[in-house]
C-alpha cells in the first residue's frame, strides 16, 4: 500500500490541493477499505466479474483448450456457445 501512496504522492505532486484532499478525505481515514485490482490488466468493458462471467469465462477455456490457434474454430466456438446461452435463457422464461 505504502508503494501506491508513494506512486500517486509522485504522479500528482504537481496538484498539491488535490493530493492533501485525497489523502485527508480518502486515504488516511479509509486506508483499511482499498484493495488492490487488476481491472486495467483485462478487458472487462466497464463489467466487474460476477458468478455468471466466472461460469462464462470457465466454458469459453473448456472449449477453446482443444483450439490450436485456429481464428475460424475460436470463432465458431464462441458463436455456438453464445447461440446455446441464448437458448437457456429463453427456455428458462
Amino acid at each position: 500500500m505504502n508503494i501506491c501512496v508513494e506512486a500517486f504522492n509522485v504522479v500528482c505532486s504537481a496538484w498539491l490541493i488535490f493530493t492533501e484532499y485525497v489523502i485527508s478525505t480518502w486515504l488516511n481515514p479509509h486506508k483499511e477499505k482499498f484493495v488492490k485490482v487488476w481491472t486495467d490488466k483485462v478487458m472487462h468493458l466497464g463489467n466487474t466479474k460476477s458468478n455468471k462471467v466466472e461460469a462464462a469465462d470457465w466454458r469459453l477455456k473448456r472449449i477453446l483448450e482443444m483450439s490450436m490457434g485456429n481464428l475460424c474454430f475460436c470463432w465458431d466456438s464462441r458463436s455456438k456457445m453464445i447461440i446455446l446461452q441464448h437458448n437457456a435463457i429463453k427456455s428458462s422464461f
